[in-house]
């Protein structure tokens, strides 16, 4: 909350308990009839927050049991299996779904194909092959109905990978059509910014 409400909440008597809230986000999840799974998405996301990724693969794995239909759950758990290093998971996962979404389509569009293909690019960059992410990334624009912040996302990507390759002119040409489509102001103000600069990965990722 914003320092003034917290303020005004005090002298109220309220009080603020993270460790109290979790516990109850955990006995609605385990204990809960209606709210189970706001509740365990709630606590998915305050695990990933917290740096407690393995808990928050297992909530994930439970949501994506409980509604095999859903397709934000499946590429929650893929995303994670890649975060904790678990390449061969995370690719399985984003594989099965891949090949559903294109058999089956969803209608609400919720997730589609391009985002799928934009966590199994992730994935390969992660496994050092950037050639093969950068050719799953180039598949994006061939996706019928693809949203243009996906496809700026992909773009955006495909300039960071040949950043890390060397191939700045390469680099260049794609953040350029990222800024042309303006499909996303993030992603435009990345493009713009690895243009001034080539993009480096993070320490911490190397």
């Amino acid at each position: 909350l914003p320092r003034s409400h917290r303020f005004f909440l005090f002298f109220l008597g309220a009080r603020g308990s993270r460790e109290r809230g979790l516990a109850y986000l955990r006995e609605a999840a385990e204990h809960g009839e209606y709210l189970r799974t706001y509740a365990l998405v709630l606590l998915v996301v305050a695990n990933i927050r917290a740096g407690e990724l393995t808990e928050a693969l297992s909530l994930a794995r439970d949501l994506q049991r409980r509604y095999p239909a859903n397709p934000v759950f499946a590429v929650e758990v893929a995303k994670l299996h890649r975060q904790l290093g678990q390449h061969a998971l995370a690719r399985q996962v984003a594989s099965t779904l891949l090949a559903e979404l294109l058999a089956h389509p969803h209608n609400p569009r919720i997730v589609g194909p391009e985002d799928v293909l934009l966590e199994l690019a992730q994935i390969e960059a992660a496994e050092s092959q950037p050639e093969r992410a950068l050719e799953t990334l180039g598949r994006i624009e061939e996706v019928a109905g693809a949203s243009g912040r996906a496809v700026a996302l992909a773009l955006l990507e495909r300039g960071k990978l040949y950043d890390r390759l060397g191939e700045r002119e390469k680099a260049l040409r794609e953040y350029s059509r990222v800024l042309q489509l303006a499909a996303d102001r993030e992603t435009m103000r990345l493009a713009r910014l690895y243009q001034k600069r080539p993009f480096q990965e993070p320490e911490e990722s190397r």
